[in-house]
């Protein structure tokens, strides 16, 4: 489908009626993040993925869904956690996006910029003072766009799996 003939996307935040399809959506992600198709992800993986989200799902863990003619297309999560006030900045939330996907016959629409930055406005109304987040190099211009820039200075440690 050519960009001039996709209708324009709505894009709304998900809600609890939407956990069904922001897992399969996650796990949809990350399978193809990893090379692999879905039916590939370790059941145990599959498994701790909907109990985190039936955990955290519309809490913590928030998701918005691009949806053309009633079907998603696409998806961005932002993971909302309490971070200290500083100084200069009182506001005690932080944002860590995750799960931005668009399917690859809509990619290239602007769907993704529509996501993200809705799921960025809804945030800040919120309260979220800063948003991170990984990026590949596909997204990295996207990112750049809205104003998301490399910090200096951040490391990260994994522990081990356990």
């Amino acid at each position: 489908m050519s960009t001039t003939d996709t209708p324009s996307p709505v894009i709304r935040p998900a809600g609890p009626e939407d956990l069904d399809l922001v897992a399969e959506r996650r796990l949809l992600f990350l399978s193809e993040y990893r090379g692999m198709s879905p039916e590939e992800l370790d059941a145990d993986f599959v498994a701790a993925t909907r109990r985190f989200l039936e955990r955290t799902h519309c809490q913590t863990f928030r998701s918005w869904l691009a949806e053309i003619e009633g079907s998603c297309v696409g998806i961005v999560s932002i993971i909302v956690s309490d971070a200290p006030p500083r100084p200069e900045d009182h506001r005690d939330t932080d944002g860590y996006v995750v799960n931005m996907h668009v399917d690859a016959d809509h990619r290239s629409a602007g769907i993704g910029r529509l996501l993200i930055q809705q799921a960025v406005m809804d945030c800040e109304a919120a309260g979220v003072r800063r948003f991170s987040l990984f990026t590949t190099d596909d997204g990295r211009p996207l990112y750049e766009s809205l104003g998301f820039a490399d910090e200096p200075g951040w490391m990260n440690r994994y522990a081990p799996p356990g």
